[in-house]
């Protein structure tokens, strides 16, 4: 292993949890930008042929998967409800 090779990896041990998610999660998320763009390019109807219902279908996919991974984060997130201050704050303890 070259010696550049061995410094970054041992550099990315010691980045923090944190750290980790932001470097991980912006080059993910940039991508997937890029490759939604990449899908609009699709709508150009001199070049492509297609249907209301399968667009729909695109885009269901698409919300489905959204929505998954949003439930992945948000599922360790206290639900509670109340209607004045201090009974939420009794449901929290």
């Amino acid at each position: 292993m070259s010696e550049i090779a061995s410094e970054e990896k041992q550099q990315k041990s010691k980045q923090t949890k944190r750290e980790r998610f932001i470097r991980v999660a912006q080059r993910r998320t940039k991508k997937l930008l890029r490759e939604i763009q990449l899908l609009a390019r699709c709508s150009n109807r001199s070049s492509y042929e297609y249907s209301e219902k399968d667009v729909l279908k695109i885009f269901e996919a698409i919300q489905t998967e959204l929505n998954y991974a949003r439930s992945r984060f948000m599922r360790n997130r206290e639900i509670s409800f109340s209607l004045t201050e201090e009974e939420e704050n009794d449901l929290k303890r």
